[in-house]
């Protein structure tokens, strides 16, 4: 691919937020769009965001869709098998991937029980071997994901996580 082309090919999550801006309904969902490539280490596009400054939902989408992209046929190479997909993202833990994010899509695929996919945007911790995400402090989180949960956002990306986790190898 040439430089041109890469170029190119970087502005469709600019082209994604923009043909979703007019539809009022979506508005929260635009930076999630915007952001779903950029990469835990600040090397993504299209702003180069790094680390927590990249919205919770686009660090799974960038997750599940690589692992998805892994997983199955492409018309240039045959599907990778599931170890070897998790092994990559693994690999890629920390500098394409949020490490908490592969965690639970390690989990996920191992068929452990996730509960707290409760997204409020606060750091996300993972604790092995259950791999249970949190978020905020400890004392006030639980309250502050039971006010949430009622919260339409809330409701969204707890269908986008389970979507992500219901992906079949």
């Amino acid at each position: 691919m040439t430089a041109e082309e890469r170029k190119l090919v970087e502005k469709h999550p600019e082209l994604g937020e923009r043909i979703i801006a007019p539809i009022d309904r979506l508005e929260e969902v635009r930076p999630i769009v915007r952001h779903c490539h950029e990469r835990y280490d600040g090397t993504g596009y299209p702003d180069r965001k790094l680390g927590e400054d990249i919205p919770i939902e686009s660090r799974i989408i960038l997750v599940c869709d690589a692992y998805h992209a892994m997983t199955t046929d492409r018309p240039y190479r045959k599907r990778l098998p599931k170890e070897e997909a998790l092994r990559r993202l693994d690999e890629g833990a920390g500098t394409q991937f949020d490490p908490a994010v592969v965690e639970v899509c390690k989990a996920s695929s191992r068929g452990v029980a996730f509960r707290a996919l409760t997204a409020t945007g606060r750091r996300v911790k993972a604790s092995s071997p259950s791999v249970k995400l949190t978020y905020g402090t400890a004392g006030n989180a639980a309250s502050r994901s039971r006010r949430r949960a009622s919260s339409s956002s809330a409701r969204s990306r707890r269908r986008m996580l389970s979507c992500c986790a219901a992906r079949p190898a």
